[in-house]
């Protein structure tokens, strides 16, 4: 799977990627309190599993927010463009920081992979995946910050309505960064 990554990677040289399990629902399908509520459950319980979802498509140029930046976070695959390998000192920077991990490079940047498999993690605890927070490390600086409406989970107040806590998103993305959540200020 990592050398089939490469290989699209190169032919389509994009700013950055990534591969691994997901969780998400139909495209098709309205996101529901209930959806909400399983998909938030199973993200908490497997930290491997990355969110898919219209939330990817969401840019906010006044806020400097979305994918258009960087990756969301670790996931067993992350392919990074030459341009942010070099804001995280270069391909072999990055290809000793993710020792014993392999980068795979190719034309216009380079595969990063946490591990011979992709992994759900187990108990909602990131360092069961250690390979995941060593990757997380690695691309903390070019991760993409101030990601809204990632996760989504039942409105208390409304049950017929869902909202997307910005501390619940800003905890996910940063799960396998080796950091705390920095707080928002009001």
């Amino acid at each position: 799977m990592a050398g089939l990554m490469r290989r699209w990677c190169g032919l389509l040289q994009p700013l950055h990627g990534r591969g691994g399990c997901s969780a998400g629902w139909r495209y098709d399908a309205a996101m529901t309190p209930a959806i909400a509520d399983m998909l938030s459950d199973m993200l908490k319980t497997c930290p491997g599993l990355q969110f898919d979802g219209t939330p990817d498509n969401l840019y906010d140029e006044e806020q400097q927010s979305g994918l258009y930046h960087g990756p969301r976070c670790a996931d067993w695959l992350i392919a990074l463009s030459d341009p942010l390998l070099e804001k995280l000192g270069g391909l072999d920077a990055v290809t000793e920081a993710m020792r014993p991990c392999p980068v795979l490079p190719y034309e216009g940047g380079a595969v990063l992979q946490a591990g011979d498999a992709p992994g759900a993690g187990s108990d909602g605890d990131p360092e069961s995946l250690p390979d995941y927070m060593r990757l997380g490390r690695v691309i903390e600086p070019v991760r993409a910050k101030n990601l809204r409406h990632v996760i989504a989970v039942p409105d208390p107040d409304d049950a017929d309505e869902i909202i997307f806590p910005q501390e619940r998103s800003d905890a996910w993305c940063t799960r396998f960064s080796g950091r705390a959540t920095p707080r928002r200020r009001s």
